[in-house]
């Protein structure tokens, strides 16, 4: 594992549930919104997020920031979001 791996493995123990952290580790950054589509994860990780999110019953982790913080200022919900990410709408 990279010291990176190990970095945010111990991150993920000791400010998360030791599955996943409630902030974004990635040095790219999250942008809620990029030309209208809404995102889950920076540019590098959506997809992966996105399935799965979709694959856990479309319910955030615990510890986890709910998006829908970001998306409701465009009147995105969580379900839509995930069904116009994936070229579904």
């Amino acid at each position: 594992m990279t010291s990176q791996g190990r970095a945010i493995r111990n991150a993920s123990v000791r400010f998360g549930d030791g599955r996943t952290l409630a902030y974004t580790p990635c040095k790219r950054g999250y942008l809620p919104m990029i030309n209208g589509q809404p995102m889950f994860a920076c540019v590098l990780h959506h997809e992966q997020r996105r399935k799965r999110f979709v694959k856990e019953g479309r319910v955030f982790r615990k510890g986890e920031v709910d998006l829908n913080m970001f998306w409701e200022s465009s009147n995105v919900n969580e379900a839509d979001a995930a069904d116009k990410a994936s070229g579904s709408l």
